[in-house]
């Protein structure tokens, strides 16, 4: 009986096994069934798949309470005062640095670090939602980024041969916008310099090699009235007594004035600049003095007279009326007399003259040691090519920390085998290591190192930036939204103070104020715009590329490019009036359209009507 029991058992255990091996089977058949559909199905759609690439002054025009104000044109005024020594000569600061093929940034023919393109295809939704296809990356030496994956499908299943098919433009992704605001014709997405750029037939074609920038900052240099210094040409010996006998004669300003808000009587006012005289006379000087050598060691203003209170024509005016100018870190400046109470020296900057704060100064030995900083005879510097860049902050080296770098900011890189392992508390590893003017306690300079983070190598090009017109768009386009400065004040720019910041990242040295830029030496450019019509100008306009700057009577702007008929231009922008001649206090730098409008006093004609000059820094036909 037992046996028989053992023999019922066997029996059921075989039965199950083979119950089990046939299951398995059957659930294997059908895995490679549902397989193979799947694969069938992939590759039906997938020659229905869509490929998500992606592309990646003031003007003149203030309301009609503020037109008298309008006409002040501060870059029409020739503040040099005092003789121009030796204009003809070598070449000013930025004229000799070279193009950087190994840059850090995304500027073309600098070297570009851009994220491997996925080329991600993405199939249709008829396709059960788990199967995702792409495409092997592209492997190329200079990629262009892919836009990020769409989760809608943008193209709906056809019979017909998919080849003959048109793949509708992708939408553009506003999905950042927030609550920004545009200029009337401007939207979002025209705020990229990759939408601009996405409209040239070739934006990396470099415009002028660093020969012909030298070349035409030469000509600058020389043409008449452009108020362009040569610095190192500027006479070693003066006759210091005459200088400030000459100084005191500057313009003081007309009318009525408030000092820091607070307005001034007759009486007030005419004190105040007998006090900032005596100051000047008091400074010490012979028939016989020699100019000293200094550093500009933070972001500093330049004013007509040394002073820092704020000047202003109303208690609620933006604009500090005696400022200048504001020279970057690192820029040199020729000294030729401080006043009486130490606290202001007058010289030149490559620009402009004028008067700037001695605690923003470091003075060098001699002429040779300030040649070694901000002469850049190779390409081993380093420029500012974002708005404004923030060094770290440092309790062991207050002299550089949080020190704020203007786009334009030139610094040399400390060389490889000078380069120490620490800087103050900090490793310089993921760190570029420049050199940084100081002063120590008597105003003497100092050469300071410092460190620049690599996540900042976006906003730093090694080297001058190559002058296409697309590194132009991006160099504007980083400066988008920030504040006006008139004169640069605010550690800001205006408008031609904004256009210049731009070329100078590519070396090409334009000079100061809208006026003096349009006697720029352009090449080939002969147009007689003040003649011209509407129709011309968009003739003209037409054959340029961005980059090119559009002026008219206190307002210069440049041009990015033409749009559905309309044609825009960026710039650092007091005011404009819109289409209802509403008048529109701006301060920013903006994207607008030609068509935006000036004052009643111009008949509320458009920006396009009252352009008088185009200024081209490049050839084109």
């Amino acid at each position: 009986m037992n046996n028989n029991r053992w023999k019922a058992v066997s029996i059921i255990s075989w039965i199950v096994l083979a119950i089990i091996l046939a299951l398995g089977i059957i659930f294997n058949v059908s895995e490679r069934r549902e397989n193979a559909t799947l694969k069938a199905e992939v590759e039906k759609y997938k020659s229905l798949a869509v490929v998500d690439g992606g592309t990646d002054g003031k003007d003149g025009s203030q309301s009609d309470s503020k037109d008298s104000k309008d006409s002040k044109d501060k870059d029409s005024k020739d503040t040099s005062t005092g003789a121009k020594d030796n204009k003809n000569g070598g070449t000013n600061g930025g004229t000799n640095g070279g193009t950087n093929n190994g840059g850090t940034n995304n500027y073309a023919g600098g070297g570009q670090n851009t994220a491997a393109n996925q080329n991600v295809v993405y199939v249709e939704k008829e396709v059960p939602k788990y199967i995702y296809v792409a495409t092997k990356p592209d492997k190329s030496d200079n990629p262009e980024p892919t836009t990020e994956p769409t989760t809608e499908p943008t193209t709906e299943p056809t019979t017909e041969d998919p080849g003959e098919e048109e793949t509708p433009a992708p939408k553009p992704d506003t999905s950042n916008a927030g609550n920004l605001a545009f200029a009337e014709g401007v939207t979002y997405e025209m705020g990229s310099a990759n939408f601009w750029k996405a409209k040239l037939e070739n934006p990396d074609k470099v415009l002028k090699t660093p020969e012909e920038i030298a070349a035409f900052n030469q000509k600058i240099l020389e043409a008449e009235d452009t108020n362009m210094y040569d610095l190192n040409s500027i006479k070693e010996t003066f006759n210091g007594n005459s200088l400030k006998n000459s100084l005191i004669t500057e313009v003081v300003p007309s009318g009525t004035i408030y000092k820091n808000r607070t307005q001034m009587s007759g009486d007030e006012k005419a004190a105040y600049f007998e006090a900032i005289k005596a100051n000047i006379l008091g400074a010490q000087t012979t028939d016989s003095d020699s100019v000293k050598y200094a550093l500009v060691t933070r972001r500093a203003d330049m004013k007509s007279w040394p002073t820092a209170d704020f000047i202003g024509y109303a208690s609620d005016d933006t604009d500090e009326e005696l400022t200048l100018y504001s020279l970057n870190i690192n820029s040199p400046f020729v000294v030729k007399l401080i006043t009486g109470d130490g606290k202001y020296a007058w010289g030149y900057s490559n620009v402009v003259t004028g008067w700037v704060s001695t605690d923003d100064l470091a003075f060098c030995k001699d002429k040779d040691e300030w040649n070694d900083s901000w002469n850049m005879t190779d390409d081993n510097f380093l420029v500012v090519t974002m708005d404004r860049l923030t060094l770290e902050p440092s309790y062991l080296t207050p002299e550089t920390s949080a020190l704020k770098l203007m786009i334009g900011t030139k610094l040399k890189m400390v060389p490889e085998d000078q380069v120490p392992e620490m800087i103050g508390e900090r490793n310089r590893m993921n760190n570029y290591v420049v050199y940084v003017p100081t002063r120590d306690e008597n105003g003497n300079y100092v050469k300071s190192m410092a460190l620049i983070s690599q996540n900042k190598d976006m906003g730093v090009h090694v080297g001058y930036v190559p002058l296409t017109a697309g590194n132009l768009l991006d160099l504007a386009f980083n400066c988008l939204g920030d504040r006006y400065g008139w004169g640069g004040m605010l550690e800001s720019m205006d408008c031609s103070a904004y256009t210049r910041a731009i070329y100078s990242c590519c070396g090409l040295e334009l000079p100061r104020n809208t006026n003096w830029q349009t006697k720029t030496p352009s090449n080939n450019y002969v147009f007689d715009v003040d003649a011209a019509q509407d129709a011309q100008k968009k003739e003209t306009l037409d054959k340029l590329l961005p980059g090119a700057l559009l002026k008219f009577s206190g307002h210069i702007v440049m041009y990015v490019g033409e749009n559905d008929g309309e044609y825009y231009a960026i710039s650092a922008v007091g005011s404009f009036v819109t289409s209802d001649h509403t008048a529109k206090s701006i301060q920013s730098i903006a994207l607008t359209p030609l068509s935006v409008r000036r004052g009643s006093r111009y008949g509320y004609s458009t920006w396009l009507t009252n352009m008088t000059d185009f200024i081209v820094p490049y050839d084109f036909e």
